[in-house]
């Protein structure tokens, strides 16, 4: 991840979600902010797996699908996206259509 799209501690302390959208594998929470470029970042909490590897594994997906689509988005929002347990079962694929069905949506 570029550290120009990373939401770094302070920014995310900060931030307090303008909307939700929940779905079934990830809760998407979207807050309009003053940078030019949309930030993002992926939590996965101990509840949705213990197993560190499997945490990292998820976010890594979540990270691919958010470089591929905000690649060329100019729109001013920070992006945080957490994992519900589900998301510990779901392939790559389950992943990707489940983050392009959050962004899809209106904000």
């Amino acid at each position: 991840m570029k550290t120009t799209r990373r939401i770094s501690g302070a920014d995310f302390r900060s931030l307090r979600p303008a909307r939700r959208i929940n779905g079934a594998l990830f809760s998407l929470s979207i807050t309009p902010i003053s940078q030019p470029s949309p930030k993002y970042a992926c939590v996965v909490s101990k509840k949705v797996s213990t197993k560190a590897v499997d945490r990292n594994l998820i976010k890594r997906r979540c990270r691919s699908v958010l470089q591929s689509e905000l690649k060329h988005s100019v729109e001013p929002v920070a992006l945080v996206l957490q994992a519900k347990r589900a998301a510990a079962q779901a392939s790559f694929a389950d992943i990707k259509h489940e983050i392009k069905t959050l962004l899809s949506r209106p904000r």
